[in-house]
């Protein structure tokens, strides 16, 4: 397997589909899954931080499919695409599958964010309008409301929040059309929240 499949499937198990993941926590649980990699050569016990961070540029270039996304304060979250690939990744690594300690927590934290978010999603005034065939009414505080948001917050905060129910719903092809819907209409990259994190 590449570095990069590495840090992948250690973002998802981190819940990196649905919140953005510190660097640290990242290499922590990258050289859980595999320390003869991604240790230092002389000694071992030592996790080689650079070479997660290098593996998440790696997945970050266009020509890798943008498969994570680069978020303030040196963290990372997968992007749609990165979240599918990790979990064909999964699919694979037959060896890791049949650990169940390497799957509980991102499966038990999927699973709590999912309900939640979807409850939240679904009573929304944003996507009650949108099932009412209302688009044309929904504003730009309906948005703020369903992304748990305010005009305050900068561009880049508010398209992670974005990028995470999207990751969240993506087999869901309603919400999933909604999402977009917004994301074309609300948050291009003059719309949609303060100026951008420095």
């Amino acid at each position: 397997m590449r570095n990069m499949d590495w840090v992948l499937v250690a973002l998802l198990n981190l819940s990196g589909d649905v919140k953005s993941v510190d660097l640290e926590d990242i290499a922590i649980e990258t050289y859980n899954l595999e320390p003869r990699k991604f240790c230092w050569r002389k000694y071992p016990k030592n996790i080689d931080k650079a070479l997660v961070r290098f593996s998440l540029e790696d997945a970050s270039e266009k020509k890798h499919g943008l498969l994570v996304r680069r978020m303030p304060n040196k963290s990372w979250m997968l992007t749609s695409q990165g979240a599918e690939e990790a979990k064909n990744i999964l699919k694979k690594m037959s060896k890791i599958e049949s650990d169940a300690s390497l799957k509980s927590k991102s499966r038990s934290n999927r699973e709590f964010y999912y309900n939640r978010e979807k409850q939240h999603l679904l009573a929304s005034k944003a996507y009650q309008k949108y099932s009412l065939g209302q688009k044309e009414d929904i504003n730009i505080y309906d948005v703020y409301s369903l992304l748990k948001v305010n005009e305050y917050f900068s561009k880049t905060r508010i398209r992670e929040r974005m990028q995470k129910l999207e990751n969240l719903f993506s087999e869901e092809k309603d919400i999933a059309d909604f999402l977009v819907f917004l994301r074309g209409r609300f948050l291009t990259e003059n719309q949609g929240g303060n100026k951008d994190d420095n």
